[in-house]
């Protein structure tokens, strides 16, 4: 359900620029099939999500690609685990 809050969210934000062309019910979808491994599934998490990664992979103001990476390996690895 957080993710599903989460993808709202970024819906509404980035509407007005058209970036996302997937509505809540693809979104359930995809995610159900990432969480159970689907590799394809799980890339299009990544990009939905890439902007919130980027955001966060700020270390003393400056952007860290080695963070980046170190977020990305744990959503991937950690994905089995959510809940849809």
């Amino acid at each position: 359900q957080h993710a599903v809050a989460c993808f709202e969210r970024i819906k509404r934000k980035n509407a007005k620029y058209g970036e996302l062309k997937m509505d809540t019910l693809e979104f359930e979808n995809v995610l159900r099939q990432a969480i159970n491994g689907s590799h394809e599934d799980i890339e299009i998490i990544l990009k939905l999500y890439a902007p919130l990664i980027d955001r966060q992979s700020y270390l003393n103001g400056k952007f860290d690609e080695d963070l980046r990476q170190y977020i990305l390996m744990h959503v991937i690895k950690n994905i089995s685990k959510f809940r849809s």
